[in-house]
């Protein structure tokens, strides 16, 4: 079971203090009545019923209160499987995860702020297939092509550079593994986006784009980043900053930002390359030359995770309210105990 709102949870220790409550309540009520009503005269009377009339009244609102409070916390299990008909491109992403990524000229990070851009990036599609590729010194396909973006948003925020132990920025294996990940039915144009700071591709340069033209594959490019040299930070799981990388000698690294590799990856496929800067506008760019390709039609299955399942204890809350509202205890007079 998953909540939406699992802090919210926090707030059924008030139940353990609210029994205790009633119960003193409870206690406190029998003392005055034996003070004024013998015990077997009272029992006569039907103070004895009176007694658990509100006894149950006490445990209905104990209970209606923490079904109320876990139905707020939005509880949630289960998954639906549709299948869907989309109309739309096949687009994956290729991030790169490389070591220079944790850069902070792009606050708060390059690689943050990739992060960050490609979510602006899926909440501007409709109906077009996206999957992702995770790259440095290798490359892996994290998600495959999907319509489902909320579940590629999740495989996205899982993406870091300590997934790999090969550093580098190896954009052969990247595309040769987006490549893989279009698979051979094809329904539109096939679309890779670059998202790099360049650094270190030169090797791998010519085999990209010759394995993307056999493909025909149109690479667009983002370089993350600043052409302009900047340390690369070292933090700990804290984030607190413990230094900068150095190279053998005990230098600092500094990373700067090609650009070079990238505008030809991308001119040399029939893409092109964009600089990220603040705003995002290069995301609006991107679009605008996305939609102007070519689309096709085609079915997926769309799995919907997590259904809402609330109700099934706001209603049970609502009907003990509804019991406790409906069965007044009242009272009667002392007097006509005598």
């Amino acid at each position: 079971m998953h909540f939406a709102h699992p802090t919210l949870l926090y707030a059924l220790l008030v139940l353990p203090a609210l029994a205790l409550g009633f119960l003193a309540s409870h206690q406190a009520r029998e003392r005055r009545l034996r003070a004024v009503v013998e015990p077997r005269r009272a029992a006569a009377g039907g103070v004895h019923t009176l007694g658990l009339r509100r006894q149950f009244r006490g445990l209905a609102l104990w209970v209606a209160v923490g079904l109320v409070i876990v139905a707020l916390a939005r509880p949630q299990w289960g998954e639906e499987v549709q299948e869907v008909t989309y109309h739309g491109l096949d687009l994956i992403v290729a991030l790169d995860c490389s070591t220079s990524m944790l850069a902070e000229d792009l606050k708060p990070t390059r690689l943050a702020r990739a992060r960050h851009a490609i979510k602006g990036l899926l909440e501007r599609l409709d109906g077009d297939r996206f999957g992702l590729v995770a790259f440095a010194g290798t490359a892996f396909l994290q998600c495959p092509l999907t319509v489902d973006y909320g579940a590629a948003k999740m495989f996205l925020d899982l993406v870091d550079t300590s997934l790999f132990k090969t550093q580098g920025t190896d954009l052969a294996a990247a595309v040769a593994t987006a490549i893989r990940g279009f698979g051979d039915e094809r329904r539109g144009d096939r679309v890779l986006l670059v998202v790099s700071d360049g650094e270190g591709q030169a090797n791998g340069l010519e085999p990209a784009i010759a394995a993307a033209k056999a493909a025909e594959v149109r690479v667009f490019t983002i370089g993350i980043g600043s052409p302009g040299g900047v340390p690369i930070p070292l933090r700990d799981a804290t984030g607190r900053l413990e230094g900068y990388k150095k190279d053998r000698r005990g230098g600092v690294v500094l990373t700067r930002l090609d650009e070079e590799g990238l505008a030809r990856l991308a001119l040399e496929t029939g893409g092109t390359y964009y600089r990220a800067r603040p705003g995002e506008g290069e995301l609006e760019e991107v679009m605008a030359a996305i939609d102007k390709l070519s689309r096709g039609e085609g079915r997926a299955t769309l799995t919907i995770h997590r259904q809402e399942r609330y109700a099934w204890f706001l209603f049970p809350a609502l009907l003990l309210l509804a019991i406790d509202a409906a069965w007044p205890v009242g009272r009667k007079p002392v007097e006509a105990m005598a």
